[in-house]
């Protein structure tokens, strides 16, 4: 997309440009990527090319972007990614929340967890407990829709978070397989949504994604 868009800046915190500015970086990012999607990851999704570094904008938590008659607040929410930003409009009141409050889909008002492969699910709970703080009035999440009823939806991902990821620890203490850790997390998100369990499940990568994600940051903190 940089390459297509040459006058087009890049706004990123200053980890990240260098994560995205670094070829070979990128190279074992795409191969990581496989372990989770498959070997056909990179068909499926496209690939991914380094950028310049002059293209990029740096930014750190509390900067304002100015735009026009209107400004978006840098807000640092580490935890889905170490260098996750989200933005908030100053006109709007509205959150470009990215990934920090996972995936939301307004028709079954159902969402998905936060917690991928490299994540870090305490990070989590304290950045959605940061942009409760911010009590935006809309969120625009990058999977799924946008909402209004953002406050609702704010205090709905931080209880879900915050349980799935007790739950996943205590499964995983336990020993338990992969399969039923899935359906107990997908379980507690249907307390809060119009989606059944096994809709939830259903969802692409739902379970093998999640799960890894919570067995990794938990194998790294040497608590399973």
């Amino acid at each position: 997309m940089a390459q297509q868009l040459p006058r087009a800046r890049v706004v990123a915190h200053p980890k990240a440009a260098k994560l995205l500015a670094d070829a070979a970086i990128i190279v074992r990012m795409l191969q990581n990527r496989k372990m989770v999607f498959g070997e056909d990851a990179d068909e499926r999704f496209g690939g991914m090319l380094a950028i310049a570094r002059d293209r990029f904008v740096l930014v750190e938590d509390g900067a304002d972007i100015e735009l026009g008659d209107r400004n978006l607040r840098v807000i640092h929410t580490p935890g889905h990614d170490p260098n996750h930003l989200c933005f908030l409009d100053s006109k709007t009141l509205g959150l470009f929340s990215g990934d920090a409050l996972g995936g939301y889909f307004s028709e079954s008002k159902s969402r998905m967890p936060a917690c991928v492969p490299g994540s870090d699910p305490q990070l989590i709970v304290e950045s959605i407990a940061r942009i409760q703080q911010h009590n935006p009035a809309l969120l625009f999440f990058s999977h799924g829709r946008a909402t209004r009823d953002a406050s609702r939806t704010i205090e709905v991902a931080l209880s879900n978070e915050k349980q799935c990821a007790d739950m996943a620890l205590e499964a995983m203490q336990a020993g338990e397989e992969q399969e039923k850790i899935g359906r107990m997390l997908a379980e507690i998100l249907a307390q809060d949504s119009d989606a059944t369990v096994e809709e939830i499940l259903a969802f692409p990568y739902f379970t093998s994604m999640t799960v890894a994600g919570y067995r990794q940051s938990f194998k790294k903190k040497n608590l399973i």
